[in-house]
């Protein structure tokens, strides 16, 4: 396969893919103006794997259910644990479980269990806030890639939102994000991932959260990507000049079915 390359963006750490430039075709703000998403294969294999989780997951009654995981308190980044409880959780209030796995509560090895566990029994959306980097949560590796591989999902593919750094970093192919090995890999995985390509800040990723998690649990919109574009709309309304608008991705079909009328 031929590989296509990525519009490159400046941020105040350094340069990264932005896919939502090939979508602001109107006017000069940095908001997509078309729903996207990528569908990160170079091969038909993983094409082929990607097409039969979306299947599996729009043929499959919706789950109800949440895991929200969150790294531990870091003074000059932020309070990981609050940024759940306030901008993720008060939305879900009409799912009927939500497990937390929050490292300010619990040890690395607990956190990864719970995480693994819920994935395996299915869920709707996972969520993490925190640390991390390309292929990894948090200092401690609570969750990394080898973990999924390892998912037993029994045909239930979740979608995870990740705010927190690099983990949608698609744009090398030499390596494996986070985020490419979640969606593409057969059986395993899910069906969606949002997380941003390059270094993220907490305080702008909130807004990001708190949008999204609002469309999809409790304005329950059919579509991931009219869900993942009130995400930005949040985080525009908020600050509109600030890099996570660019660097922030939707990792999968943005016409997949999510709540059905």
């Amino acid at each position: 396969a031929n590989n296509l390359p990525v519009k490159m963006v400046p941020t105040p750490f350094s340069v990264a893919a932005s896919d939502a430039w090939f979508a602001t075709v109107d006017g000069s703000d940095l908001l997509p103006d078309v729903y996207i998403g990528r569908i990160p294969v170079n091969s038909d294999a993983w094409m082929t794997s990607v097409l039969d989780k979306t299947k599996a997951f729009e043929a499959t009654p919706r789950l109800n259910n949440a895991t929200l995981v969150a790294d531990n308190y870091d003074a000059s980044a932020g309070d990981f644990q609050q940024s759940s409880e306030v901008y993720i959780f008060p939305y879900l209030y009409a799912l009927s479980g939500v497990s937390k796995a929050y490292l300010d509560q619990y040890q690395p090895p607990i956190v990864r269990s719970t995480i693994n566990a819920t994935i395996n029994s299915g869920r709707f959306l996972i969520t993490y806030v925190g640390h991390g980097g390309e292929d990894l949560w948090a200092e401690e590796d609570i969750w990394n890639i080898s973990d999924i591989l390892a998912t037993l999902n029994n045909s239930y593919y979740p979608i995870m939102a990740v705010f927190s750094c690099n983990s949608a970093e698609f744009d090398d192919p030499s390596t494996e994000c986070l985020g490419e090995e979640f969606v593409q890999r057969p059986g395993k995985g899910g069906v969606a991932m949002i997380g941003p390509t390059a270094l993220s800040v907490n305080l702008y990723a909130e807004r990001i959260a708190s949008g999204f998690t609002w469309a999809l649990a409790d304005l329950k919109l059919p579509r991931i990507g009219q869900a993942w574009s009130y995400g930005l709309l949040g985080l525009h309304a908020f600050n509109p000049n600030v890099s996570e608008l660019e660097v922030y991705v939707l990792l999968g079909d943005p016409a997949l079915w999510v709540n059905r009328p």
